[in-house]
């Protein structure tokens, strides 16, 4: 696993700045956010990751110009949970010394914890963006939700 610091990370981050060029997170508004993205406790892979699912959510919803106000604090809530994940993920490999089924099973726990957390702040902000969209956004929201389809 490497960290932003270093230089393949460092390119592969680039990589994603040029593919997503208009995410929010690159956008004038997007300053503070973009420097989230680049927080050293995820790992390239996780940051373009998650850029590419607020990309594709972005682009399934259909947030227009008008939306972008509320869209930013759903991107941003989205982003502090992949770092707060991958946060907790590297605590946890760094103090197991060696993986045995209780420490699988505790971080199988650390695992569902974030994504119960993740969800309790990203609840409040989508359904603010939600609440807000016209019936055909909220109608495609509900189709994709429904799915159950990654972003």
């Amino acid at each position: 696993m490497f960290l932003i610091s270093s230089r393949p990370a460092l390119k592969l981050l680039a990589s994603a700045i040029c593919l997503f060029p208009f995410s929010p997170a690159f956008s004038a508004e997007g300053v503070k956010e973009a420097q989230v993205v680049a927080s050293p406790e995820m790992t390239a892979r996780s940051v373009l990751r998650t850029e590419v699912r607020i990309r594709r959510m972005h682009e399934k919803l259909a947030i227009t110009a008008a939306q972008e106000s509320l869209w930013i604090p759903v991107a941003q809530v989205m982003r502090e949970n992949e770092t707060a994940l991958d946060k907790a993920l590297m605590k946890t490999s760094t103090e197991q010394s060696a993986t045995t089924a209780v420490s699988d099973l505790r971080t199988f726990q650390i695992i569902a914890d974030q994504h119960a957390a993740g969800l309790n702040k990203f609840l409040p902000v989508f359904e603010t963006l939600y609440t807000s969209l016209p019936p055909a956004q909220q109608k495609r929201a509900d189709k994709i939700f429904s799915e159950r389809h990654r972003f």
